[in-house]
C-alpha cells in the first residue's frame, strides 16, 4: 500500500529507565510515531518505502547519531525528487565552547562525579560542525542546498548548565537532566533570529532532494510511489 504520510518530523528522546541510547522519534503530520531508532545504531533504516515523504525535519538531532551520513541517506531514500529537507546542527564557531553538555561534561571528568550527560552518547561529546560542512555533507547525500543561515545566540546554555551541575553533580538526581532536556526543547521551538555564522549558536540548512537520475538513487517500484503520485490503470 502507498504510504499516505507527507511529513515526518525527527525528535530527540532521552533514555528511559533501563535503556542506555537516546533515541530519534520519527512522528508522522499527525504526531503518530513512525519509528524510534537509537543513536547509537550505526545503519539505521526508517520503516517507510522509497520516495514516499514529501517533507523531513530534523533540528538539533544529527549531532546526536552515529553517522549522520547513514540517516542523510535514509532521508534520500524515502523523500519523493524535490522533497524537502530541514536540518539543524550546533555551530563550530568563537562561541562553540559555551556548550552546557561539553563543559559539564569536562567538569565531570575533571572532578570524578557526576553521570555523562545522556545527549552525548554515543559520540561522547556535543558534536560542531563548521559552518561550510554542513552544507558540503547534505549536498554529498544527495540534495540540492537553498540555504543556510545561521540561528540564535548560546544564551541559554548557561542556565542549562547550572543546572546539569546542580542537579547531577550536587543533588545528584540523574532524571534532573530529562527535565532539563525538556525545558531546553520548548525554548527552542519557535523562530530565531538569524545570526552571522561566525556568532550563531546553529545553523540551519533547508535543501531539496536532488531529482531522478542521482547515482545512488533507489530503485522504485509502484508499491513505493506516494499516494497521489501512484500510477492509476487505464480505463
Amino acid at each position: 500500500m502507498p504510504h499516505s504520510k507527507n511529513h515526518i518530523t525527527c525528535h530527540l528522546r532521552l533514555p528511559y529507565p533501563g535503556e542506555r541510547s537516546p533515541s530519534i522519534r520519527l512522528t508522522s503530520g499527525s504526531n503518530d510515531e513512525v519509528a524510534s531508532i537509537p543513536t547509537s545504531e550505526p545503519d539505521p533504516h526508517l520503516p517507510l518505502p522509497n520516495r514516499s515523504i514529501r517533507s523531513i525535519s530534523a533540528l538539533d538531532i544529527l549531532e546526536h547519531v552515529h553517522d549522520e551520513q547513514t540517516w542523510l541517506a535514509e532521508f534520500v531514500r524515502i523523500l519523493v525528487p524535490d522533497g524537502q529537507l530541514t536540518v539543524r546542527v550546533p555551530l563550530e564557531n568563537a562561541l562553540a565552547w559555551i556548550d552546557a553538555l561539553n563543559i559539564y561534561r569536562y567538569v565531570s571528568d575533571t572532578i570524578g562525579r557526576g553521570e555523562h550527560p545522556q545527549e552525548t552518547f554515543p559520540t561522547g561529546w556535543h558534536r560542531h560542525y563548521a559552518s561550510g560542512d554542513v552544507p558540503a555533507i547534505v549536498e554529498l547525500a544527495g540534495f540540492d542546498v537553498t540555504d543556510a543561515h545561521g540561528e540564535g545566540l548560546p544564551v541559554g546554555e548557561i542556565p542549562h548548565l547550572v543546572g546539569l551541575i546542580a542537579g547531577k553533580i550536587l543533588r545528584q538526581r540523574p532524571e534532573s537532566e530529562n527535565e532539563l532536556f525538556e525545558r531546553r526543547r520548548q525554548s527552542r521551538s519557535g523562530p530565531e533570529l538569524h545570526l552571522p555564522t561566525s556568532i550563531a549558536a546553529r545553523i540551519t540548512v533547508h535543501a531539496a532532494r536532488v531529482r531522478e537520475g542521482y547515482n545512488s538513487d533507489p530503485p522504485l517500484d509502484e508499491s513505493d510511489r506516494p499516494e497521489e503520485e501512484a500510477a492509476t490503470p487505464l480505463e
